[in-house]
């Protein structure tokens, strides 16, 4: 039997660079997040679905990790694999063979009117408390550029911001 790959997204490779030691940060149904040098990396088993600073691990995978997530266990993690620490003992994930997938974006051009309808939208879903980035001061700069009434945004703007997200 073939295992599938994990997809590991290209924003974190190489896999160390936020550092080799973290911990649990916080569980989910389906996902769980791991803190490493203040940088959360999402790892989810969600079908067809990786986030940003994520790694998308198989099913079968995911649920052999189930009886070691708890938030606040001790994480390592290198290149090739992920162990975790808990009360049941330390479990070990390899994390290759792993796809690297481009979540690189490219520039879009809005019109003004396209704008406003966007920000629009997103002020009614009050993103601020669950898009899981720290509030810290870039973090509020950039919210309270995108709350400006009629704030044009520049190219250098939106690249900014959509390399910050």
């Amino acid at each position: 039997m073939t295992r599938e790959n994990c997809k590991i997204s290209n924003y974190l490779i190489p896999l160390h660079q936020f550092g080799k030691i973290g911990k649990i940060h916080s569980v989910f149904n389906r996902s769980f997040n791991i803190e490493i040098g203040g940088q959360l990396i999402n790892l989810a088993d969600y079908y067809d679905y990786l986030s940003s600073f994520g790694i998308n691990l198989p099913h079968s995978l995911f649920q052999e990790l189930l009886p070691f997530i708890q938030q606040g266990n001790q994480v390592r993690i290198s290149e090739e694999e992920l162990l975790i620490y808990s009360r049941a003992g330390v479990k070990k994930i390899h994390l290759s063979p792993s796809t690297i997938v481009s979540l690189d974006l490219t520039q879009l051009t809005l019109t003004k009117a396209q704008q406003v309808t966007l920000k629009t939208r997103l002020e009614e879903q009050h993103l601020t408390n669950k898009i899981g980035l720290p509030l810290d001061n870039r973090t509020r700069h950039f919210f309270e550029k995108m709350s400006q009434k009629n704030h044009y945004w520049r190219s250098e703007e939106w690249q900014e911001l959509i390399h910050y997200l």
